[in-house]
């Protein structure tokens, strides 16, 4: 399952020309990220969009709007675009001037429905992953079961 959300992302890399991509739970722990080498400043970078994604979630609820679930910052230099992937996860996209906002969109969207469909075939073959609805064991408990070589 990671060799496939691994070549999902490096697809979606190569699709939008983003610098770089970060598949991560909800709570900021990277579970996988490809691109551009910019080293410890990922880790950081993905618990603070984490952190700013659930408090929009949150005030998005306190006004009852339910959809939203992209989200775009764009600086003097970088854009961040961020998506919610499922009930646990996001995917985080970096990019520059050279990508446009609509393909990441769109490859973000792609991605969402292939890490679905991963997450779908992996329950027919009788592995726990309640992923998708965030019902079962504690998040924990399902990455250790999705990531585990």
């Amino acid at each position: 399952m990671q060799k496939k959300i691994n070549y999902s992302l490096e697809r979606l890399i190569i699709e939008t020309n983003a610098l770089h991509a970060v598949f991560a739970t909800k709570s900021g722990e990277i579970l996988e990220h490809r691109g551009l080498n910019i080293g410890t400043q990922i880790v950081s970078i993905t618990a603070l969009l984490a952190g700013i994604f659930n408090t929009t979630k949150e005030m998005a609820k306190i006004i009852d709007e339910h959809n939203f679930n992209q989200f775009f910052i764009k600086g003097r230099e970088w854009k961040l675009f961020y998506q919610d992937i499922s009930s646990l996860f996001i995917l985080i996209v970096l990019f520059k001037d050279r990508t446009l906002l609509g393909t990441v969109k769109l490859s973000s969207e792609r991605f969402a429905r292939r890490v679905k469909r991963i997450f779908e075939k992996e329950n027919t073959k009788g592995i726990e992953t309640r992923v998708l609805s965030g019902e079962g064991a504690p998040e924990e408990d399902l990455l250790e079961e999705l990531f585990k070589e």
